[in-house]
């Protein structure tokens, strides 16, 4: 009797550096197996200087935010000193 060729399914979760990643890959290879399921979901994260647009985005939002901020504390100031006055 031939025996038949079956697919075995191993699911593991990949979170490491590329190189990490890579060579995990490389060793699952080497031990035989050959696809990686095609619903696999990877994030890719790098860090870099943000470009000028994205800088005066973000001034402008920090601005935009502290300027809300000191209107809030403005408001809750004269709640309280309209509630317990000027003492």
């Amino acid at each position: 009797m031939t025996k038949k060729q079956i697919r075995q399914i191993n699911y593991h979760f990949l979170e490491a550096n590329i190189d990490n990643m890579i060579s995990q890959l490389q060793d699952w290879k080497n031990d035989g197996w050959d696809v990686v399921d095609d619903a696999i979901y990877i994030g890719l994260y790098k860090n870099r200087l943000e470009t000028d647009e994205e800088y005066d985005h973000r001034m402008s939002n920090e601005k935009l935010m502290k300027e809300r901020d000191e209107a809030q504390r403005r408001k809750q100031y004269e709640q309280l000193r309209e509630e317990f006055g000027n003492d």
